[in-house]
């Protein structure tokens, strides 16, 4: 297979026709997913490897595939342009400093929204670590972009429905100075805003639907560490502790705990009322959430509700032997798809508190909030 290297691209991709006669059941980020247990470049032996399907359409580069950042990330490339030739090895590098601050709003929902700048234009999107898109636009915002047909993309909601909607390549976006290139945009449909809106009497679903224009999702930022400040509409991506000290955030006053990286990004342990619970951080969730058939010996049925979900008044929110006190748990029949975890840490726990996610040495710093830090940072 011929393979064209493009850090753009979250995974390695290649053409559904290249396997036409392959079954291929898995999914993944809603695309179908081989995995091979060989990937050999030029004689070197790189281990097993998942190849993501994409559809073929007619502005396709002239190769197979794409090798993504799921490689790349792992392995020194260098690109020797004059000679004609690539070298790739392992990589034994630490990871290269960066911070960045984003500028953020909040929505109707009180989930935040993130300015990003594509092709000029700058739109108010939200900032979803729940969600594995790069990004989702509507069609409003799509239609006056420059891009590239990128096939069909299959995203799935928490309650288990599935959109098959059409995804195009971006050639850049930007999000607090932060470049980013060769993106997919997969189209927002109507009926994923109702799915995925938990409503009250107050909201009006078609003003919401005429609000919606997309989201971005973690994996626009390739792993890169984060954090959240949403009490004072704050949000870094940093893996520079001294800056972020020096603005007001010392990780060493946090609360640190280890965690694994799933489905929906990074997970971690959380001992409840309900006894302990495996929870990962969605910035798009206005709630936090516990999935259904985790509860035991509780009459659903019999709870108070709100926003349409039965809610448990939780006294006990234990992160890393500190407890973090009265949390609301609202049940919600999570997808069966999404087997990691038990539940959501929403926007209603984030609001209130620090969180710095470092993707790089698999921990969460948590904490409560501070008064408005310094903006005095570089970028």
């Amino acid at each position: 297979m011929r393979f064209s290297i493009s850090p753009g691209c979250s995974a390695t991709f290649v053409r559904s026709s290249f396997f036409q006669k392959t079954t291929i059941t898995d999914q993944c980020q809603g695309f179908p997913v081989l995995k091979t247990s060989m990937f050999s470049i030029g004689g070197k032996e790189f281990g097993e490897k998942d190849l993501y399907l994409l559809d073929d359409t007619p502005d396709m580069p002239p190769c197979d595939g794409f090798l993504g950042m799921d490689f790349l990330e792992n392995h020194l490339v260098y690109i020797d342009y004059q000679k004609k030739a690539v070298y790739i090895g392992d990589s034994s590098q630490p990871p290269e400093s960066y911070h960045v601050s984003i500028p953020v709003t909040r929505s109707k929902g009180n989930t935040p929204l993130a300015l990003v700048d594509i092709q000029g234009k700058t739109y108010s999107l939200l900032f979803d670590l729940g969600s594995d898109q790069q990004l989702r636009l509507s069609k409003n915002i799509l239609k006056n972009l420059e891009k590239s047909d990128f096939g069909t993309r299959r995203a799935e909601d928490g309650l288990g429905n599935l959109y098959d909607n059409p995804a195009y390549l971006l050639a850049h976006v930007n999000i607090g100075g932060l470049n980013v290139y060769n993106v997919v945009a997969g189209e927002i449909s109507e009926s994923w805003t109702v799915n995925t809106t938990f409503y009250s009497k107050s909201n009006n679903r078609e003003e919401l639907i005429k609000d919606e224009r997309g989201g971005i999702g973690r994996d626009l930022l390739y792993g890169k560490n984060v954090l959240l400040d949403a009490k004072n509409d704050l949000i870094f991506i940093s893996n520079d502790c001294d800056k972020l000290k020096a603005i007001g955030y010392d990780l060493s006053s946090l609360k640190k705990v280890p965690v694994e990286q799933g489905q929906m990004g990074a997970i971690f342990s959380v001992d409840t009322d309900i006894g302990v619970t495996r929870f990962s951080i969605d910035t798009g969730s206005t709630l936090t959430l516990v999935r259904t058939s985790f509860v035991q010996n509780i009459d659903i049925d019999k709870l108070d509700r709100h926003k349409n979900l039965p809610v448990f008044k939780n006294s006990k929110f234990e992160i890393g032997e500190r407890d973090f006190g009265n949390i609301d748990l609202h049940f919600l029949n999570i997808t069966p798809t999404i087997d990691d975890i038990d539940g959501l840490l929403g926007m209603d726990f984030l609001e209130n508190h620090i969180v710095y996610i470092d993707n790089e040495n698999s921990a969460v710093y948590i904490g409560d909030c501070q008064p408005i830090p310094v903006q005095n940072d570089e970028k």
